[in-house]
């Protein structure tokens, strides 16, 4: 077969109604009724309903719902076939298929072809205008097709000329509204499917939930794979006959990491303590984690931006003051598991050519398939906190790529897939003016005062980085370094550490503070702040265990 008829199609009820697409349905109908330009190309992001959109429309002339189209013919082409004969080695072969095609279609005929993309070839390249001559000869035909955005773009750079045929009708992602208007009408037939009933705050929270995610499929699309898999969810929880909001917030949280509870509060018991919780971890650095946790809570409670990341910060201040760890600690508290942190070595990033590494190399570059260290790392925990270690040491043409970031919390990768970053966290760190704050510090100077920071280290900054990227942060956090009172409690909380990791063989350690102060005050160095210290600790405590389990 050739084509299928949609008006038969629709009449025996393969293909269905559209929602929420009113605007773009008649769009299509006055696109196909123009004298000239009279085809469409309706392109968008996977799952926002370009197939959907065409069916719906048929379905539409169909029910009598648009006018105008009694007498024509809606035809879908048959895609394996179109795809066979696309691919065939021999254009001729390809030609004549189509020629034979076109030409057998009665007058006053609309040519749906969907997903138009995915039946060209990927190793050549074709001339659209010259295969689909047949079709742009007879003028008493239309063609409507559908393409993914990404694609379009590539296809467009060889076959111009055959676009200029269409009207383009981009598909947006439906908002949270439409979202929910077609899971309720989607909702009698999957309670029939699965014999559960979907409370009316399930759908709800599906919605809302499916926009925190990320996907490559876009809603209402990734709303509806959701919807599906909570339902399946619950048909094997115990044979459950409704789907509770409980039931989507559990698939969500395996799907995303994020505890279902944090999901289900909205985070609010954990944004109370969020503070409490850093400082448990974070000895010495009581202004830092202020500034850190206020402007987080004041993200995840959505009153910032919402086009921008969680947070996003630079930290400055010397080796071994609680930086890493801190992103570490804020990593677990704020979404409830370590893994959901990736560290980059910005210092691996130096030259220029390694900006790609990043994002990901575009189409026909080595290394294309694998994506880019940053996009890939958002694109598999989109919740999740991302640490660029050493910033100043990366080539200046990186910081273009976090510029978008921080202004829109979003990046496209080298595949054309769009990245979202709203709901990360990401911390750079510099050795930029560590001198300067260890000697201030010596001073009793405040190095986290708003004085300090504009009369000694943004002179140092701005030196490295440019004025529009420092000012895309929301906050430049300075770590004090850490006096010997500070040295010994992380030594005391480190020794602790041990001891629960010993705690089977019953060892405690009993050390006199003062012996344990003195020893610090000969090994302490400013520059490196607590590492020597955890150093000293590992070394004598381990060493004693070592030596007591062997007696």
């Amino acid at each position: 077969m050739i084509y299928y008829d949609l008006k038969t199609e629709s009449k025996r009820k393969t293909i269905g109604n559209v929602i929420a697409r009113d605007t773009e349905l008649r769009r299509i109908a006055r696109t196909l009724k123009r004298q000239y330009n009279n085809n469409c190309l309706i392109t968008g992001a996977s799952g926002t309903g370009k197939t959907a959109l065409l069916e719906g429309f048929a379905y539409q002339v169909s029910k009598g719902l648009i006018t105008g189209f009694e007498k024509t013919i809606l035809a879908k082409l048959d895609s394996n076939n179109l795809k066979k004969y696309l691919n065939a080695a021999n254009t001729s072969e390809t030609e004549s298929f189509l020629n034979g095609a076109f030409k057998s279609l009665p007058k006053d005929t609309v040519i749906f072809i969907d997903d138009f993309d995915s039946i060209l070839p990927e190793n050549k390249t074709l001339e659209l205008n010259q295969i689909f001559e047949a079709f742009t000869e007879r003028n008493d035909l239309r063609l409507c097709i559908s393409l993914n955005e990404g694609k379009y773009q590539k296809i467009l750079q060889t076959n111009t000329a055959f676009f200029q045929n269409f009207e383009e009708i981009s598909l947006k992602e439906n908002d949270s509204k439409e979202t929910l208007l077609i899971l309720q009408a989607l909702s009698p037939a999957f309670e029939k499917e699965y014999q559960i009933k979907i409370q009316k705050d399930a759908l709800s929270a599906v919605v809302g939930l499916s926009k925190k995610v990320v996907s490559e499929k876009k809603s209402p699309l990734h709303a509806i794979h959701m919807l599906d898999e909570a339902l399946a969810f619950a048909k094997i929880s115990g044979n459950s006959k409704e789907l509770s909001k409980e039931h989507v917030s559990e698939v969500f949280a395996e799907k995303t990491g994020i505890p279902s509870a944090s999901l289900n509060t909205e985070d609010s018991k954990l944004l109370k303590t969020l503070e409490a919780e850093l400082t448990k971890g974070i000895i010495g650095q009581e202004n830092a984690v202020k500034t850190v946790a206020d402007i987080v809570r004041r993200g995840r409670m959505g009153l910032r931006n919402p086009n921008r990341p969680t947070g996003s910060f630079l930290f400055l201040g010397p080796s071994g003051v609680g930086k890493t760890e801190t992103c570490k600690v804020l990593a677990k508290t704020v979404y409830g598991s370590e893994r959901s942190f990736t560290r980059i070595d910005m210092s691996e990033f130096g030259e220029q050519h390694t900006v790609q590494r990043l994002i990901g190399a575009p189409p026909g570059y080595i290394g294309f398939e694998t994506g880019g260290q940053l996009t890939n790392a958002i694109s598999e925990q989109p919740y999740s906190l991302i640490l660029l270690d050493e910033i100043e040491k990366a080539h200046p043409k990186i910081f273009d790529i976090f510029l978008q970031v921080f202004d829109d919390g979003r990046l496209t990768d080298g595949q054309g897939k769009t990245v979202n970053f709203t709901n990360s966290i990401v911390i750079a760190t510099s050795n930029l003016g560590i001198e300067e704050i260890v000697q201030a510090f010596k001073k009793n100077i405040d190095v986290s005062s708003p004085a300090f920071m504009e009369k000694t280290l943004m002179p140092i900054l701005m030196k490295h980085f440019r004025t529009e990227f420092l000012n895309r942060f929301d906050a430049i956090v300075v770590f004090n370094p850490l006096n010997i009172e500070k040295l010994v409690e992380i030594a005391q909380l480190e020794i602790k550490k041990i001891e629960e990791r010993v705690k089977e063989h019953h060892i405690r350690f009993n050390i006199d503070p003062k012996v344990l102060k003195e020893k610090i005050q000969s090994i302490n160095d400013l520059r490196f702040g607590a590492r020597p210290v955890k150093r000293f600790v590992e070394q004598t405590c381990e060493s004693l265990i070592a030596m007591k389990l062997l007696e």
